[in-house]
């Protein structure tokens, strides 16, 4: 019996090891039948973002709309993370410019669209989106959190707790339960 399971062992590692050499184990993904897929190689010539952002800019209603902020917000934003998200040009393509990159990032945070709704919307692959939203993100919170979320200094933990007393005749020693007073 115990040869009999010592040459099943051996069998199944060498046949372990025959589907590792073939590629048949390998938790990557399959490979890709296209770099580019054929309804998005067009997107720089045929692509509706370049025109639908300069035609929107003109309709600041429609932008707020769209956006979900005010063009000055959007440029604001725009300019704070432009250094970050711009990406190289190379000889073999364009990047996506960050005008478009926030736009993606914003369709996704503020409507909830989905990787796929976004990628036939741009006409770039999901991939690709969830890359630049991934990276958009991290961007935004890097710059704005510092800036928007700055750890409250000792005089002003004071004057929190001050109002805290203030509003409750309660003395703040273990923090504000449930975000409610």
């Amino acid at each position: 019996m115990d040869l009999n399971r010592g040459i099943y062992h051996f069998n199944m590692v060498r046949v372990i090891a025959i589907a590792e050499a073939f590629g048949q184990l390998d938790p990557q993904a399959p490979d890709r039948k296209y770099w580019v897929h054929p309804i998005n190689s067009n997107r720089e010539s045929l692509g509706q973002f370049d025109a639908f952002y300069e035609n929107i800019r003109c309709y600041p209603d429609k932008f707020v709309e769209y956006f979900r902020m005010s063009i000055t917000s959007f440029d604001e934003l725009l300019e704070k993370i432009r250094p970050h998200i711009t990406k190289q040009t190379t000889p073999f393509r364009n990047p996506i410019n960050a005008e478009q990159r926030l736009t993606i990032t914003l369709r996704f945070l503020s409507v909830g669209l989905n990787f796929v709704a976004l990628k036939h919307e741009f006409s770039l692959g999901r991939s690709t989106v969830s890359s630049i939203v991934k990276e958009t993100c991290e961007v935004i919170w890097l710059i704005l959190q510092p800036l928007e979320m700055a750890e409250p200094k000792c005089e002003q933990w004071i004057g929190i707790a001050d109002k805290y007393y203030e509003k409750t005749q309660f003395p703040n020693c273990i923090g504000l339960l449930m975000g409610n007073i």
